[in-house]
């Protein structure tokens, strides 16, 4: 590569003459192998015996990363070893790592000059149990760009509307689901009582009622947000794919029936209105 940059709509077509003059493709493989087997041999490693087949084998594939004007997605190319779009991929990737820009970008800045613009905040969630929201701030970033790029996160997982789980039902929670997990719900509903006077309930049903559902909201705390995604539930030892359902014998949400549901007449023709007969 010379000093001299390309025009950005120019990019695709350097790329793709350099993949046809570069020659095949090639991959990074990492052997395990005894360590009596490899002779050194001036710059070459040999492998004596030769190694007709194995499984304890990894295959990488070097990765160049670009984008196309007007790409809203990222274009990837595998490339030679040693040629001229390696070099552009590790130094892309050096760019990317130094300036917190992706590879495509610095790609992109190198062949064409064109400086990425980098969002003062960047975000990016982990949906595990409640979830957690990362933020990556730049040292420029105004309180106010910060404080929308968090709400606006929250808004998108629909974690605005959550409501934090009391002590109470934490507790009840941990109790129903490990505790005493493998008893009757008879026993469950004495031991609660027993060890906590202060949250004793006055029937079984409610403490049956209320132990499903905070053991819900802790496993699935949008399940009732998401009627049409309900993850399983794992609940003394019975799954259920429906986050309504009855979790060994505990209605967790609506309440179910064993009746048939009655037949409803969705057919305009069949309801009646003024003037039918």
């Amino acid at each position: 590569m010379n000093d001299a940059t390309i025009s950005w709509v120019d990019v695709e077509e350097w790329i793709q003459h350099r993949i046809a003059s570069e020659g095949a493709v090639t991959n990074d493989l990492t052997l395990v192998v005894e360590h009596d087997h490899l002779k050194p041999d001036g710059r070459v490693m040999r492998i004596d015996p030769p190694i007709a087949e194995t499984t304890d084998l990894t295959v990488r594939v070097r990765y160049l990363d670009y984008a196309n004007p007007g790409d809203r997605w990222v274009r990837r190319h595998s490339v030679r070893a040693g040629g001229k779009l390696d070099w552009l991929r590790q130094a892309s990737h050096r760019l990317a790592d130094a300036f917190g820009w992706q590879p495509a970008q610095a790609s992109v800045f190198v062949l064409a000059g064109i400086t990425p613009l980098v969002a003062a905040v960047r975000i990016t969630t982990a949906v595990v149990g409640g979830g957690r929201i990362t933020l990556d701030i730049d040292p420029g970033a105004t309180t106010d760009e910060v404080l929308a790029a968090f709400l606006t996160s929250r808004h998108e997982r629909g974690a605005a509307h959550q409501r934090s789980m009391s002590c109470r039902n934490v507790r009840l929670a941990a109790f129903a689901l490990g505790e005493v997990v493998s008893l009757p719900w008879s026993e469950r509903y004495r031991r609660w009582s027993g060890q906590f006077p202060e949250w004793a309930y006055s029937a079984p049903s409610s403490f049956r009622r209320d132990a499903a559902a905070a053991a819900r909201r802790l496993l699935v705390p949008d399940a009732d947000r998401r009627p049409g995604n309900r993850p399983s539930v794992i609940f003394d030892d019975v799954v259920t794919d429906d986050a309504w359902g009855t979790i060994h014998g505990v209605t967790t949400g609506r309440p179910s029936s064993t009746r048939p549901a009655p037949q409803r007449h969705n057919d305009w023709s069949r309801r009646r209105r003024p003037g039918y007969r």
